[in-house]
């Protein structure tokens, strides 16, 4: 169901009182700026349940015995975890019971989950282990470079931001999809995304207030505490210009980035 309203008129035509009267949505999980995930996780749509799994959860549980067990199987070894493959059916031992093992059998071929496995992270964090965002699939220098590795695993507070790390933010404008990052860069000279906005049908005036107000609320930092990058594109991009902050009384200098991907997604591995 791709319109907000096709559901919403579909909702207000069921008029029958029944306790069997429930509409079920399935569907594989969809970015963080669609309708389905505002109105029903973010918002909390009433009476709603979300059932959520991954590709990890398509198992059943099976004895095996362990001797023609060891016999076949073939150790695989993935994210600090020990499996067996037997056929091209992965198993995974979880208990023991006399002379057979308890083992998780997953009924997705085990040639399936190593593709996934070894997939850029972006997509392999939605099609393999069922978190919300798009798999962008094949291209890209985020999604072809990066993998866990680069996943910061510490927590920065805003009391840190003032302290111990220089920020930036990067700016896309462009009414259909206008486009945010703000990077912290530590003591090491390491980059760390630590907040990104994707808009939807929103003017450039509105999203630099919904950015000021975002950083005051959520990082505690003023709109001038920042050194801003923007996407100059075509003859413009050996210029600098000012981005003007409404409500503000001074202006802060924006520098040009030809390629705003290239400076903000640096690995973080040292």
């Amino acid at each position: 169901m791709k319109r907000e309203e096709a559901f919403d008129e579909v909702s207000q035509r069921m008029r029958l009182v029944h306790k069997f009267s429930k509409g079920l949505l399935n569907l594989n999980t969809v970015p963080e700026t669609h309708w389905i995930y505002r109105k029903f996780i973010k918002d909390g749509y009433p009476q709603t349940k979300v059932i959520k799994s991954s590709s990890y959860d398509n198992y059943i549980k099976v004895k095996l015995p362990i001797k023609q067990f060891k016999d076949k199987a073939q150790p695989y070894y993935y994210d600090d975890k020990e499996y067996f493959v037997i056929d091209n059916i992965r198993y995974e031992i979880i208990g023991k019971d006399g002379d057979f093992y308890i083992a998780k059998r997953y009924n997705l071929a085990h040639s399936f989950y190593v593709e996934m496995e070894h997939r850029n992270y972006a997509f392999k964090r939605v099609m393999l282990l069922g978190e919300w965002g798009s798999a962008y699939i094949d291209d890209g220098l985020y999604t072809s470079t990066f993998t866990e590795d680069n996943v910061f695993k510490s927590v920065i507070l805003p009391k840190d931001l003032q302290y111990l790390y220089r920020v930036y933010a990067g700016v896309d404008f462009g009414f259909r999809r206008p486009a945010f990052v703000l990077v912290a860069e530590d003591e090491w000279g390491r980059y760390i995304v630590i907040d990104e906005l994707l808009g939807e049908n929103t003017s450039s005036v509105q999203f630099i207030d919904y950015l000021r107000k975002r950083l005051r609320e959520k990082w505690k930092l003023d709109a001038l505490e920042v050194e801003w990058y923007g996407d100059i594109a075509g003859r413009q991009k050996s210029q600098s210009f000012v981005c003007t902050y409404r409500g503000l009384k001074q202006t802060c200098l924006c520098h040009t980035l030809v390629n705003l991907h290239c400076v903000l997604f640096v690995p973080i591995g040292d």
